[in-house]
């Protein structure tokens, strides 16, 4: 393939060019999700800490999006993203911003999934040792895939939103706190605002 892309073959037509970074990052998501998890399991079994075992894939998915995330967005950090004053004006890129976005970011992918999967399990085992569900499951037949399905709708739904609301997709960072070739384009008033830039997603 060319510079920078693999060439995937597939049934059909001609090589599909995948870029190397995607590859790596789904590489890296998945090993750490991976290790994480059955590094918990272990440690779970260890420890007989039913607990850890049932936060385990949880844990894992964080992982895998937080890693994904810094791989396929590392080169930010190294040439910064566009900044804007309070009235819109392009500064240039900043890599303070860069820093704080990607921050940003990771904390709302590790959150999105820890609701769900994180409480999803406990609700279940709660429901499993509870006899009226027992009783109803048992005189219905039905009531264990509708609580599946309810369950997690209700924790998507729950947390989904609450997960992209921590943080605006217009972050902002304080004028003083952007590098010194950027902050000389500000004049003195714009110099004690704040600036803004896309967080991303």
């Amino acid at each position: 393939g060319s510079h920078g892309s693999i060439d995937v073959p597939w049934v059909g037509g001609p090589p599909m060019q995948v870029p190397k970074s995607a590859i790596y990052s789904y590489l890296g998501a998945v090993s750490s999700a991976m290790a994480v998890s059955l590094s918990m399991r272990h440690f779970s079994h260890q420890l007989k800490s039913r607990a850890m075992l049932l936060l385990a894939p949880a844990c894992g998915v964080v992982s895998a999006a937080v890693t994904n995330l810094y791989l396929t967005r590392k080169h930010e950090l190294q040439t910064g993203i566009e900044v804007s004053a309070a009235d819109g004006t392009t500064l240039g890129k900043s890599k303070n911003a860069a820093k704080k976005a990607l921050f940003e970011t990771a904390v709302s992918r590790a959150v999105l999934p820890l609701p769900s999967l994180g409480l999803t399990p406990f609700i279940f085992q709660y429901l499993d040792s509870a006899m009226w569900y027992r009783n109803l499951a048992a005189s219905t037949g039905m009531v264990g895939p509708l609580c599946v399905r309810y369950v997690a709708l209700m924790m998507m739904g729950l947390t989904v939103p609450p997960a992209f609301a921590i943080f605006p997709h217009r972050g902002t960072l304080k004028a003083s706190s952007l590098e010194p070739e950027l902050r000389s384009k500000l004049d003195e008033q714009q110099a004690s605002e704040v600036v803004t830039y896309n967080k991303g997603l």
